[in-house]
């Protein structure tokens, strides 16, 4: 969602995630006024338990196509994003 120049209205949210599991989603803004987020999806056949990690950025068009970039496929394991970051190269830090 964004705020209008104005501060009048939000625009209409965009659902990333198709599963209805997802978790722990922090945003972060870069220094070149990009947004990006990460979240954990899990799935009924892991009981919900998160196992992947997706990553999306917002850019003119709007929100990109989510990524996988964590996963893991023992049942035992889950993978929950604890702190994103940026450094000042623009590079994004993720911690799980």
């Amino acid at each position: 969602m964004s705020e209008t120049a104005d501060g009048d209205r939000w625009s209409t949210p965009v659902k990333l995630s198709d599963t209805g599991y997802a978790y722990s989603p922090p945003i972060k803004t870069d220094a070149y006024g990009g947004v990006h987020v990460v979240w954990a999806e899990g799935n009924a056949d892991r009981n919900t338990k998160p196992n992947v990690i997706y990553y999306s950025r917002l850019d003119q068009g709007g929100w990109t196509v989510p990524v996988d970039i964590v996963a893991t496929n023992s049942p035992d394991r889950t993978v929950i994003p604890s702190s994103l970051a940026t450094d000042n190269q623009g590079y994004l830090i993720l911690l799980w």
